[in-house]
């Protein structure tokens, strides 16, 4: 594939250029047009679309992460994503119920907080340290309601 690119570009820019002096300019970008093109994308289209192309990436292959407000919304897509992408998650949430099943999926733990209570947020990041001996990720995405 990577040599129709090639011999595109060099069609594209040379010949037009020699053939223009004997006033066949049209020919080479019709065969262009007609033959080469659409292979080039038919090739970008079947790599990015049809093939379902995902990679997993590794950088957080076995980090240790706390989402607060990870129950559901942003914070229950970012704890879903880390998880896939090798993290070991446990989510912060005053939501019990929504929590404890989103961290069963997801192979995490689940710690009610209230992250206007420090003790709270204390006691998630004790869970992570207990569970896998240290923290390297806090996501605070939970937000505190009311006027402040």
């Amino acid at each position: 594939m990577v040599m129709v690119m090639v011999i595109v570009m060099v069609m594209g820019m040379v010949m037009p250029t020699l053939l223009q002096q004997k006033g066949c300019i049209y020919l080479p970008c019709i065969i262009c047009i007609f033959f080469f093109l659409p292979k080039t994308f038919k090739f970008f289209k079947d790599f990015l679309f049809e093939k379902n192309v995902y990679v997993h990436v590794t950088r957080l292959m076995n980090k240790v992460a706390v989402v607060t407000g990870g129950a559901r919304g942003i914070g229950g897509a970012t704890a879903k994503l880390m998880a896939e992408n090798g993290a070991h998650v446990v989510i912060a949430d005053i939501l019990d119920d929504l929590g404890t099943s989103l961290a069963n999926s997801i192979n995490g733990r689940f710690v009610h907080c209230d992250v206007s209570i420090e003790s709270d947020v204390e006691a998630a990041v004790q869970l992570a340290i207990t569970w896998k001996g240290r923290l390297d990720i806090m996501y605070n995405n939970a937000g505190i309601g009311g006027k402040l």
